[in-house]
């Protein structure tokens, strides 16, 4: 039996190890929709479409009000993996993503899918939490910033 060819896997699996991968990549998610009636979120990456992800524990953000019980709030910022699974992300609250001066904390998630677009994110929040409720306002509506 010859050792090349076994060689020359392996060589391939080392290279492989080497070269970057989006199973490494880290992004900013933006929490982009939370829903009263459920914890899983949408959230926008800088580079990487939308990530639909449910925290699996409350944010302890000092001075922060809780928003469905877990102390998150839209235009939040999770800093973590690109990939789908159970990571442990850094939460930036908004009044803090300007400077980062609070640190955030850490939290638990569980990331359901990733690299969506805006339809099938929409989609796979309610296959996860059920369609909108009645008094919730979709994204049909324009949003306008709190004053």
């Amino acid at each position: 039996m010859s050792l090349i060819p076994l060689l020359l896997a392996g060589c391939g699996v080392v290279r492989g190890a080497f070269e970057p991968s989006a199973r490494g990549e880290v992004d900013a998610h933006v929490v982009y929709r939370l829903r009263p009636d459920c914890p899983t979120l949408l959230a926008r990456t800088t580079d990487n479409g939308y990530t639909v992800m449910t925290p699996l524990g409350r944010v302890d953000v000092p001075q922060r009000n809780a928003f469905v019980g877990l102390g998150i709030e839209e235009t939040g910022l999770f800093e973590g993996p690109v990939r789908e699974g159970q990571s442990v992300f850094r939460y930036v609250p908004p009044a803090e993503s300007g400077t980062w001066d609070g640190g955030g904390a850490d939290v638990t998630v569980d990331v359901n899918a990733v690299r969506l677009d805006l339809p099938a994110a929409h989609a796979r929040v309610t296959d996860l939490c059920g369609p909108l409720p009645p008094d919730v306002v979709g994204d049909d509506v324009p949003r306008v910033p709190a004053p």
